[in-house]
């Protein structure tokens, strides 16, 4: 499971809107389009900052920095940005021989293909964990639950055609 903390939201009414395409729609709907949105209300003070367990930092043209070996069970990150973010901070579970490009690659050509083929999201998700879009200050809050395995925490950033591209902004990290 994956959780966000954004320490400065304040009371307010928000919605959740999934802009996903719907697998096997010709149409080329959403699941917006489909009535998958949601709302939550948020009351009395802003949160504040979590308890952070490891800190990162991502900065253009440079491999993220922070510790690449944790132990399994849950950890509230702390991603730095040293200037703002331009792409969305994204965690990929890496098993056997998956490689970061291999993991984007995959996305990449199933996004690419114009009607999402059915089974393309289960296919992603055994090795996509989260992604996020980028926070507005210099500091996004990400709690995960990690079993053993390894992961790779990147910084992917978008093309002119809208595909994804990992460059240096990455970390591998191993969880035992």
């Amino acid at each position: 499971s994956v959780e966000i903390t954004d320490p400065g939201l304040t009371a307010g009414e928000y919605l959740l809107v999934d802009f996903f395409p719907i697998e096997g729609d010709t149409d080329g709907r959403m699941h917006v389009d489909a009535g998958l949105v949601g709302s939550f209300s948020v009351s009395g003070d802003p949160a504040g900052e979590p308890a952070v367990t490891e800190s990162y930092t991502v900065t253009p043209d440079e491999a993220i920095s922070g510790p690449a070996t944790l132990t399994a069970g849950h950890h509230t990150w702390g991603l730095t940005f040293a200037s703002p973010a331009k792409g969305f901070p994204t965690l990929l579970r890496l098993d056997g021989d998956q490689t970061v490009d291999a993991a984007i690659d995959a996305v990449n050509t199933a996004f690419g293909q114009g009607t999402l083929p059915v089974g393309t999201g289960v296919e992603i998700a055994t090795f996509f964990v989260t992604s996020v879009f980028p926070p507005e200050g210099d500091v996004l809050y990400l709690g995960v639950n990690l079993e053993p395995g390894t992961y790779a925490l990147v910084q992917p950033i978008y093309d002119e055609n809208g595909a994804g591209v990992a460059g240096p902004e990455r970390i591998e990290l191993t969880v035992t």
